[in-house]
């Protein structure tokens, strides 16, 4: 334990970014100097693994005490995973509008929202945001791409994973998508503890006016893992690779148990979408 305090607090806080974030937040009660040494660390990862206890309170309170409170001057990534009724829609919005005013770069958030929206509007003046993934959550009236000087609204975006679990998915992935010019990696899915849950149909895919930007520049990487096979599925993807000119890998495959769709049908369905000359 000496030689470790005979370190200097910046590779000590390197040191901690290499453990889980509860075990590094644990490490607070060694010692006057190590007690804060854990709110430098720029990626925080609020997962089940806190959940030490049935419900979430512990960890709502924990976040709401610390998070106003973190000492790195960049939240490189923010990780917030529970569905816990305890953890309220407006609880999001201000951990998220902190993780925003940090310059986050990535963000992960999975929280059953039902209808209420979690993003506050200076969510969508993010330009530092390079990694979104969208689980469960309500996204609203996204604001025009006019609105803002550069005319896009997540210029540095180049990540984004969206969970097709909620029946505007199909809404809200078409606005992502043309408002991020850079996308470089899109994948969709639903999450393995979702399936049971989802129900066939999907509002209908209202299909951009316009090809977005990303899909005729940029896109390189398109996955779709647990593909359900619905018919809003079924357009998005066709949708997608017949439009992306530079994809250099495509994933598709059906869910696992072939519950709504096998993979032999997908292949067969997806191949007589698609005009000849992508085939």
């Amino acid at each position: 334990m000496d030689k470790i305090n005979g370190l200097p607090d910046d590779l000590l806080v390197k040191i901690l970014s290499y453990v889980p974030t509860d075990i590094a937040v644990s490490t607070s009660i060694l010692s006057k100097r190590w007690e804060f040494l854990w709110m430098w660390l720029p990626n925080l990862d609020y997962t089940s693994r806190w959940c030490r206890k049935p419900g979430d309170v512990g960890l709502r309170d924990f976040i709401h005490k610390n998070l106003p409170l973190h000492r790195a001057p960049v939240i490189e990534s923010l990780r917030f995973h529970s569905n816990s009724p305890d953890i309220k829609p407006e609880d999001i919005r201000r951990w998220i509008e902190i993780a925003v005013s940090r310059h986050v770069h990535d963000l992960d958030i999975d929280h059953f929202s039902e209808n209420e929206n979690i993003f506050l509007s200076s969510f969508f003046a993010c330009k530092s945001l390079v990694t979104l993934k969208l689980r469960s959550v309500t996204l609203r009236d996204i604001p025009s791409m006019d609105g803002y000087g550069d005319g896009f609204v997540f210029n540095q975006l180049e990540h984004l994973t969206l969970c097709v679990c909620r029946g505007d998915s199909p809404s809200l992935l078409g606005q992502l998508l043309k408002d991020s010019p850079n996308l470089r990696i899109l994948e969709i899915s639903v999450m393995e503890d979702h399936v049971d849950d989802v129900g066939i149909s999907l509002d209908g895919w209202n299909q951009p006016s316009s090809v977005p930007e990303c899909l005729l520049s940029s896109l390189q990487i398109f996955k779709w893992p647990q593909y359900l096979g619905r018919p809003e599925d079924r357009d998005i993807a066709v949708y997608i690779l017949k439009n992306a000119r530079h994809l250099k890998k495509t994933t598709i495959l059906a869910d696992r148990c072939e519950r709504f769709v096998t993979q032999r049908r997908m292949i067969k369905e997806l191949l007589q979408a698609l005009p000849a000359r992508i085939c």
